[in-house]
C-alpha cells in the first residue's frame, strides 16, 4: 500500500472521533401508538387474530355487470344505515382494480378523497372484454380476457379470491380486516380512551347487535369489539400540536393474503433489507421470526434527517406497491393512497389455500392451491388514514411481468439527457462563484470528469430562492458561461417555501394570485417557519398555479434566470418540510384546492411540484434562440426532487435524503436504492460519503466504489463537513477517486442504454437478484448485489471497514469473467470469493453471454464523447454466444421520440450453424458477431441522429472466454467489403483483442472468426 494512502487510513480513528454522532430523535417522529387511527386499525388486527375464526361484519348485496365493471352494494354489520359501494374493473392486460367508496348521501354530502390516481397513474388501463359472471349460492365468480384469470367472490362474509390458471393468488379480506370509517356527526363527547368505557361501549354496541342481527351471539362478540373507540378520532394533540380533525375519523384499512409466497419486495422507502420483514408477531402455533420489526412500515413523506438504518420508519418518499415472489409464481398490488399509511406484514407456515370452486361444480375444485411455491405465507395490512380503497391486483405469473405491467400504469422511467448520468459534485454550500469556477478547473487539473457543479441554498439572497444573493455570486452569468464553456451544468435549490414578503416577487405574485396554501378556516394563508424564516408554501393542487410555475422557468420570459440554458433545478424540502411543524412537516388541517385537507393528500406534494418545474425546464427554450440563432426545442428537464410518490420517475431524479457518513448508513443505501427500484424509482442515488459527518478516506473510496454503480452519482455533503472533493486527495487514493471516476464514464453507455431499456421494457435500471433469477429463492433475500439493466454486469460494492474481499452469489449455471483480470468464476447456485482491493478494480464480473458496449477515451465531460469509438467487451458463454444491445441518441432533446432520431444496435455472437440476421443477407460461419438494428423498438434507417453519427466507429473488440486462438479474423461492412483483421492473444486469461476492425457503429456488420 502507498505510504501517503496508509497514511490516510491511519487518521481513520481521529476522524471517526469528528463524525456528527447525533441522529434522528424518535421522539420527534411519530411511533403507531402515537397516531390515533393506527392505533384503531392495529388494535383491530390484534383482536380479529386472537379468534381462530373471526367473521367479518362486511357483507355484499346481488353484483351487477356492466360491460367491464362489476358493482356490489356492501352492508356493515356495524351500521346498518350506512351504505358503501365496491367496484371492480377487469382490464385487457388480465389485471384487476378494486374500488370502495361510501354510497351517497353521507353525512353533509363529504366525500373521501378520490384522485389520488389522477397524480400518480400515468395511463387509464384499457378495460377487459368478455367479461362473464356467473352467480352462484353465497359467492359469484368472474373471468375476464383472453387470460386464465378470475376472482370468486364470498358474499357473506365478503372475501375475494383472484385466481390465476385455476389458483389462488391473493385473498382480500381474508383475515376479516377490511374496513371504512363512514362520515359521521361529532358526539357531544369523545369518549374516554380507557379499558372501562370502552367496555361500556362494547356492552352497548352488541344489545343494538342483538337487535338487528340473528346470528350466534359468539359473532355479536366479535362485532361488537370490532370499533374499538380512540380519544384522538376527533382531534388530536402530539407534540404540541393539535391537529382539528374537523372530519372525524375516516380511515380505509384492508388485508391480503398472498398464499404460498413466502418473499416481499417493495413498500419503499425505508432504510431497511430489501426483502422485507414482519412487522407483527406470529398468530398463535407460528414460528417468531428472527430481526422482525415492531412497527410497521410507514408511508408518510417527511424530513427525517439523519435517520434511522434498518429501521421501517417513513422517510422522504414512497411508494405503496407491494411485490410477492416464490420460485414457481409472482403476484403484485398497489394500494393507490396519498394519505399517511402504514402496512403490517407477517408470515405463517403455508396451509392449502382457499377454495376455488368452478362454474357449475358441486364440490371444491381441486385445483384450489396456493399461488405460490414456498413452504410459507405472506399477509399484509394496509390501513391509510383518509380516502377511499383503490387497489390494483397484478396477475401476471412472473415479478418481472407484473413490474412491467405496474410501470406502465404509473409511468416509466423518463430517458434524461445523457449528462446527467454522469458525476454531481455538490456540497452545501460553495461559497461565490470563484468558488465554483475553481472547483471545475481543480477537476480539470488532475483529470476528473465530472458534468454538473450543484448549489444549495446560499447561493440566494436571504433565502429568496431564485434571487442571487450578488454580495458572494458577483457574476452568476460569467460562471454559467464558465461551465457551458468546459461542457458543464449548474444545478440551484429552489425549494417550495416562499420568504414571507412583498420584497420577494414569487411570494408577492404567489399572495396576489391566491396560490398559497390556506390555514384550516380556508381563509388565511398558512404562515410557517423554514431556511428563509417565516414562509408560505405553493398549492401546487391549485390549477392556476401550474402554468404561473411553468412560466417562470421560460428563458423567453426573463422569469428565474434569462438565458441559461445549462442551469437545471434541485426541488428539496418538499415533503413539504416545516420547521417546528407536527415531524417536521404541514399539519394535516392545512387545506389545498378546492378543499381538501393535507391529511389526504400529503404525499402527492412534492410529485406534483416535481412534475411542473420538469415541465417548465422543458418548454423553457420556447420562443428564444440560441446564439446561432437557431429556435429553441424542447429539451428533456434534469430535476432532482427529495420528495416523491407514484409517477415521479416520470419526471426526474430522487436520492435517499440526509444520510450519515457511517458504515452502517452506507452498508444500507444499496438495498435501499434497490427497493426504490423495485417501487419504480430507478434514478436514484446515496450522497456519496454521507450527507452528515467526515468520513475516513476507507470509508470514502469505498463509497465512490460504489456510487459509480448508482443511477444517480452525487456527492453532497454539510455546510459543517470538511471539504472531501475527489481532487484533494492524492497519492494512490486521488490514482484510485480519478480511475473510479473515469470507469463510470467509459460505462455511459451502458447506462444509457439501462435507462432507454427501463423506459421502454418497465423493469429497473439496476436490478436485484430477485428479479433477474426469478427461480432461484436463495438469491431472493440478496441485497447487496446488483445487475445493471440487460448488460451483465454483476457488482458488489464492499461495505464493511476492512474488508479485502466479497462473497457474490452465482445463481445460475454460467460463466462470469472478473472485469479487470478476466478470471472466470462459475456458478450454479454457488458463492464465489472476490479480491475487494481499495483501487479502482471494484467486485465486478461479466455474466458470460453478455456483450457491453464502452467508451474508452477520457473526456472532461459526458456530452464531449459524442462522437467516440467504442470498445466492445465480449463475454463468451458456456456454448460459445453472447449478444447486447446499445442505445445513443442525441442526448439532449425529444427527437428520439418525435422523430426516430436515434440508433439501437444489437450485437450478437453465435458458433457455426446458428442463422444470424442481417438486413442484406444470413451468414453460416465457425464464430460470428454481427451488428443489426435491435428489434426491441422501431429504428427509422437513416434517421438524422444516425446521419449524424455515421462515421462514428468500433475500435477494439475484447473477447472473454475466447476457447483458442484464430487463424483468421475477417470483417465485412455494410456495403459487403471485407478485410483480415490483425489480433492478439492471451491464452492465460482466454482473452483475444481484435484492434481497430474499422467498422462503423450506426451499420450492420459481421466479424467471422475462422480456423479455431
Amino acid at each position: 500500500m502507498h505510504v501517503r494512502l496508509r497514511w490516510w487510513l491511519a487518521l481513520a480513528v481521529a476522524a471517526s472521533a469528528c463524525l456528527l454522532a447525533v441522529a434522528v430523535n424518535p421522539g420527534e417522529f411519530k411511533s403507531c401508538s402515537d397516531s390515533s387511527f393506527c392505533r384503531r386499525f392495529r388494535r383491530r388486527a390484534e383482536y380479529t387474530e386472537s379468534f381462530g375464526r373471526f367473521v367479518s361484519p362486511y357483507s355484499a348485496g346481488a353484483p351487477t355487470l356492466d360491460v367491464h365493471v362489476l358493482r356490489m352494494p356492501i352492508h356493515s354489520a356495524l351500521h346498518e344505515h350506512v351504505a358503501f359501494e365496491l367496484s371492480l374493473t377487469f382490464l385487457a392486460d388480465g389485471n384487476a382494480r378494486v374500488q370502495m367508496d361510501e354510497a351517497g348521501p353521507t353525512f353533509e354530502n363529504r366525500q373521501h378523497y378520490n384522485e389520488a390516481g389522477r397524480w400518480g397513474l400515468a395511463t387509464q388501463p384499457e378495460p377487459a372484454t368478455n367479461v362473464r359472471l356467473t352467480t352462484h349460492e353465497g359467492y359469484a365468480e368472474v373471468h375476464w380476457g383472453e387470460h386464465d384469470h378470475s376472482v370468486k367472490i364470498e358474499l357473506q362474509p365478503l372475501r375475494l379470491s383472484f385466481v390465476r390458471d385455476g389458483i389462488v393468488q391473493a385473498v382480500l379480506n381474508e383475515r376479516a380486516l377490511l374496513h371504512m370509517e363512514h362520515y359521521r356527526p361529532k358526539p357531544e363527547k369523545i369518549p374516554e380512551d380507557t379499558d372501562d368505557a370502552r367496555k361500556l361501549v362494547f356492552q352497548e354496541r352488541k344489545a343494538a347487535l342483538m337487535k338487528r342481527h340473528k346470528v350466534p351471539s359468539a359473532t355479536l362478540e366479535q362485532w361488537s369489539q370490532f370499533e374499538v373507540p380512540d380519544a384522538g378520532e376527533w382531534e388530536e394533540t402530539w407534540s404540541g400540536t393539535t391537529d382539528s380533525k374537523p372530519r372525524g375519523p375516516e380511515g380505509i384499512a384492508l388485508d391480503i393474503s398472498f398464499p404460498g409466497y413466502g418473499t416481499l419486495y417493495g413498500l419503499p422507502e425505508h432504510a431497511s433489507p430489501l426483502s422485507l420483514r414482519s412487522t407483527r408477531a406470529p398468530p398463535k402455533g407460528e414460528t417468531e421470526e428472527q430481526d422482525r420489526f415492531s412497527e410497521p412500515y410507514r408511508m408518510m413523506n417527511t424530513d427525517v434527517f439523519e435517520y434511522e438504518y434498518d429501521n421501517p420508519r417513513a422517510l422522504y418518499g414512497n411508494a405503496p406497491v407491494l411485490h410477492a415472489v416464490s420460485q414457481s409464481a409472482a403476484v403484485s398490488v398497489l394500494w393507490l393512497n396519498a394519505a399517511e399509511t402504514y402496512v403490517d406484514l407477517h408470515k405463517t407456515s403455508r396451509r392449502p389455500g382457499p377454495s376455488v370452486r368452478s362454474v357449475g361444480a358441486s364440490q371444491q375444485d381441486p385445483t384450489s392451491r396456493a399461488g405460490g411455491s414456498s413452504s410459507q405465507s405472506s399477509h399484509a395490512y394496509f390501513y391509510s388514514e383518509a380516502g377511499i380503497l383503490d387497489l390494483f391486483v397484478f396477475l401476471q405469473p412472473s415479478l418481472a411481468e407484473n413490474m412491467r405491467d405496474y410501470m406502465q400504469l404509473v409511468g416509466r422511467t423518463a430517458l434524461p439527457q445523457y449528462f446527467a448520468l454522469g458525476y454531481h459534485q455538490s456540497r452545501w454550500n460553495y461559497l461565490s462563484d470563484d468558488d465554483v469556477k475553481e472547483v471545475s478547473e481543480r477537476f480539470d487539473e488532475v483529470d476528473m470528469p465530472v458534468d454538473v457543479l450543484w448549489l444549495d441554498i446560499e447561493y440566494s439572497k436571504d433565502h429568496m430562492y431564485g434571487v442571487w444573493d450578488r454580495a458572494a455570486f458577483v457574476d452568476p452569468e460569467g460562471m454559467l458561461e464558465a461551465l457551458d464553456a468546459r461542457g458543464r451544468k449548474l444545478v440551484i435549490i429552489m425549494d417550495p417555501h416562499l420568504k414571507a414578503t412583498q420584497a420577494y416577487y414569487l411570494y408577492k405574485e404567489a399572495k396576489e394570485k391566491g396560490l398559497l396554501v390556506k390555514r384550516p378556516d380556508g381563509n388565511e394563508d398558512y404562515v410557517g417557519k423554514c431556511w428563509s424564516g417565516e414562509a408560505s408554501w405553493i398549492d401546487f393542487f391549485h390549477p392556476k398555479t401550474w402554468p404561473w410555475w411553468i412560466e417562470q422557468h421560460s428563458l423567453a420570459k426573463g422569469k428565474l434566470f434569462a438565458n441559461a440554458r445549462n442551469l437545471f433545478m434541485w426541488n428539496d424540502m418538499s415533503e413539504p418540510a416545516i420547521f417546528g411543524g407536527p415531524e417536521v412537516t404541514s399539519p394535516k388541517d392545512l387545506l389545498h384546492y378546492p378543499g381538501w385537507e393535507n391529511r389526504a393528500i400529503h404525499n402527492i406534494n412534492g410529485l406534483i411540484l416535481h412534475n411542473l418545474t420538469a415541465t417548465g425546464l422543458t418548454r423553457r427554450e420556447l420562443g428564444t434562440t440560441d446564439k446561432y440563432g437557431q429556435p429553441g426545442v424542447e429539451r428533456r428537464p434534469f430535476v432532482l426532487s427529495r420528495s416523491w410518490w407514484l409517477g415521479t420517475q416520470r419526471f426526474g431524479a430522487v436520492w435517499t435524503g440526509d444520510n450519515m457518513g457511517t458504515w452502517e448508513h452506507f452498508a444500507g443505501s444499496v438495498p435501499m436504492i434497490l427497493s426504490n427500484g423495485m417501487g419504480g424509482m430507478s434514478f436514484c442515488g446515496a450522497d456519496i460519503g454521507g450527507f452528515f459527518g467526515n468520513p475516513d478516506a476507507e470509508l470514502l473510496l469505498r463509497w465512490y466504489q460504489a456510487g459509480i454503480f448508482e443511477p444517480f452519482f452525487r456527492a453532497h455533503a454539510h455546510i459543517d463537513t470538511k471539504r472531501r472533493e475527489p481532487y484533494l486527495y492524492d497519492g494512490e487514493m486521488g490514482d484510485a477517486l480519478r480511475e473510479l471516476l473515469q470507469l463510470r464514464y467509459k460505462l455511459l453507455p451502458v447506462w444509457y442504454t439501462a435507462f432507454w431499456q427501463s423506459s421502454v421494457n418497465g423493469q429497473p435500471v439496476i436490478k436485484p437478484q430477485g428479479l433477474v433469477f426469478p427461480h432461484d429463492e436463495q438469491g431472493f433475500a440478496i441485497g447487496d448485489q446488483f445487475f445493471i439493466g440487460d448488460s451483465g454486469l454483476l457488482v458488489k460494492p464492499p461495505v464493511h471497514p476492512g474488508a479485502t474481499s466479497v462473497d457474490m452469489y452465482l445463481s445460475d449455471d454460467q460463466v462470469y469473467y472478473h472485469f479487470f483480470t478476466h478470471e472466470a468464476y462459475h456458478g450454479p447456485q454457488r458463492r464465489v470469493t472476490i479480491p475487494a482491493p481499495l483501487t479502482h478494480e471494484v467486485p465486478l464480473l461479466l455474466r458470460g453471454g453478455s456483450i457491453v458496449p464502452m467508451r474508452m477515451r477520457y473526456r472532461r465531460a459526458a456530452e464531449l464523447q459524442r462522437l467516440d469509438p467504442f470498445t466492445l467487451y465480449v463475454a463468451m458463454s458456456k456454448d460459445q454466444r453472447a449478444e447486447g444491445q446499445l442505445y445513443m441518441d442525441d442526448g439532449q432533446t425529444f427527437a428520439y421520440r418525435d422523430a426516430s432520431a436515434f440508433i439501437a444496435r444489437r450485437f450478437e455472437l453465435a458458433p457455426e450453424g446458428t442463422v444470424l440476421r442481417l438486413r442484406s443477407s444470413a451468414l453460416r460461419e465457425r464464430d460470428v458477431l454481427v451488428s443489426s438494428s435491435s428489434d426491441a423498438v422501431y429504428q427509422q434507417p437513416g434517421n438524422a441522429f444516425e446521419r449524424e453519427v455515421a462515421k462514428m466507429r468500433v475500435e477494439r473488440l475484447v473477447l472473454l472466454g475466447w476457447h483458442a486462438e484464430p487463424k483468421r479474423v475477417m470483417a465485412t461492412d455494410a456495403q459487403g467489403h471485407k478485410t483480415e483483421l490483425s489480433w492478439t492473444y492471451d491464452a492465460a486469461t482466454a482473452t483475444l483483442e481484435v484492434r481497430d476492425p474499422r467498422l462503423l457503429v450506426a451499420q450492420d456488420w459481421s466479424v467471422v472468426f475462422e480456423g479455431l
